[in-house]
């Protein structure tokens, strides 16, 4: 078969095996996770494109990030669509195909091989680890930052074969709207130098100075991302206090998260959108995940001249997860299955093309029907994960029983569960449930507001503003929570 169909083939398997696995998406409601304050109660998004929007999305934060390019990608779906969860789920869904098409594209044209790069690809765009990323509306900015990331990548291998000025310049700005969509472009310059090495081999044509020196740029505008992230996120109180933390918790955590990074890649059962935060130091697991890293490395490191892929990948999948790895803690989040959207791509790589080098007696006969019921397996596996974003409830109560340590994960099934009986009208029973969840969780910001909307429901407008009242001093940067505040105070007279 031609080349040029070859490829048209692959990229149309590639496409549909991506519309097939997501397939239920599209008639999923939001959920009460981040969605509140990144889409359907934030004013400034739900109600679509405007100047003084676009001016809010370039100068604050929000939920501790700040991501001016995502916001604005909800606010153009609110003008398109209305505020519709199901047309938000459809382009998440488009963007991730389109970044499935785009690294097919980018490692064929780096390495030559056709069916490596679709192997990588398919991993990539059929992974159950990846479901996270895509189904949940609130990760557009994995999604549509990545989308940056390839096309920077792209960029800038055009410019290795032809370097120019204005082709380093694409990239740069590209990079720069990548940060915009969200900070995990800050490693993209270290990509870079990876590419540089296999299989540009960039290294052995320029000087290693001059390679280093023209991605100087793209290190300042990361260094710029980096104080933006800390600074919004120190912002909301979600950055760790390195005081209260057991000596060396962060890095233990980071050691610790790789060896659970690598089970939830080989083996993705029981994901969940939140995992329990270890209440002390993982010494043991910190210390499996060093001798991991070692042997990774050292396994790279001997195969460097001979599989070259192998050592790249893995430096790729290591390096990349270092800014989201638990050294630096943001809230809760420390081990996340959207962490592996980008550096899963290096194991990916690593595992395609360590194995294909293996001398193995498989005959293409054998091999292709084995490669196709894989692809069928995953794309299966994908399907019956993404059923668990369909709803606050169905999700909530999924993490708190894969997840039964993450008191997040508790707390949020149980609001889940109130919020589910505030729809049915079963209010005097919501109530009661928020109640029992701040019994357990005193102050907590969201129970307040969901137990002072209920009170408000309810008819009890002077105490639903009192418990408002302390949801907006708990969490000042909530506007939903200044806006029902506002209205249990005219309700009750005041």
């Amino acid at each position: 078969m031609p080349n040029r169909k070859r490829t048209l083939l692959a990229s149309l398997v590639l496409t549909v095996a991506v519309f097939l696995a997501y397939g239920a998406v599209w008639r999923f409601d939001f959920v009460r996770y981040d969605d509140p304050s990144h889409v359907f109660d934030n004013a400034h998004i739900a109600t679509g494109l405007s100047a003084e929007n676009l001016r809010w999305a370039f100068t604050h934060f929000n939920a501790g990030q700040w991501l001016p390019l995502t916001w604005i990608s909800f606010m153009l779906d609110v003008s398109l669509f209305g505020l519709s969860p199901g047309a938000m789920h459809g382009v998440n869904v488009l963007l991730h195909a389109t970044n499935a098409l785009l690294l097919f594209a980018l490692l064929r044209r780096i390495t030559g091989k056709f069916w490596h790069s679709f192997a990588v690809a398919a991993l990539f765009a059929l992974h159950p680890v990846n479901v996270e990323s895509v189904a949940w509306i609130t990760e557009r900015k994995n999604v549509l930052s990545t989308l940056f990331w390839l096309l920077a990548t792209l960029a800038y291998v055009r410019h290795a074969e032809r370097p120019r000025v204005a082709t380093m310049a694409l990239v740069a700005v590209l990079l720069a709207c990548g940060l915009m969509a969200k900070a995990m472009l800050v490693t993209l310059p270290c990509t870079l130098l990876l590419l540089d090495f296999w299989p540009l081999a960039r290294w052995r044509k320029s000087k290693w100075t001059h390679v280093v020196a023209e991605k100087i740029p793209l290190f300042a505008l990361s260094a710029v991302a980096c104080w933006l992230q800390i600074h919004a996120a120190s912002h909301d109180g979600l950055l760790w206090a390195a005081a209260v933390q057991p000596p060396g918790y962060g890095i233990f955590c980071a050691l610790a998260n790789v060896a659970r990074y690598l089970g939830l890649l080989v083996f993705p059962a029981n994901l969940a959108p939140m995992y329990a935060l270890p209440a002390n130091t993982p010494v043991l697991l910190g210390s499996l995940g060093a001798a991991i890293i070692a042997a990774m490395l050292g396994v790279g490191f001997a195969l460097r001249k001979s599989r070259p892929a192998v050592l790249v990948g893995t430096l790729w999948f290591l390096g990349v997860q270092v800014p989201v790895s638990g050294l630096v803690g943001t809230g809760d989040a420390v081990l996340c299955d959207r962490y592996l959207y980008v550096p899963g791509i290096g194991i990916f790589i690593a595992a395609v093309w360590g194995l294909s080098s293996l001398r193995m007696s498989v005959s293409p006969a054998l091999l292709r029907p084995l490669a196709a019921a894989a692809a069928i397996a995953m794309c299966a596996l994908t399907f019956a994960q993404t059923r668990h974003w369909r709803n606050s409830f169905v999700l909530f109560t999924h993490a708190a029983e894969v997840s039964p340590d993450s008191l997040t994960a508790q707390k949020n099934a149980r609001c889940a569960l109130g919020t589910a009986l505030a729809r049915a009208g079963r209010h005097a029973e919501a109530i009661a449930e928020f109640r029992r969840i701040l019994r357990e969780h005193p102050g907590d910001a969201e129970a307040l507001l969901c137990l002072g909307t209920q009170l408000l429901a309810s008819g009890a407008a002077q105490e639903s503003a009192d418990i408002l009242s302390e949801a907006v001093a708990q969490n000042p940067a909530d506007p939903a929570a200044r806006e029902w505040l506002a209205r249990a105070r005219t309700a009750a007279g005041q």
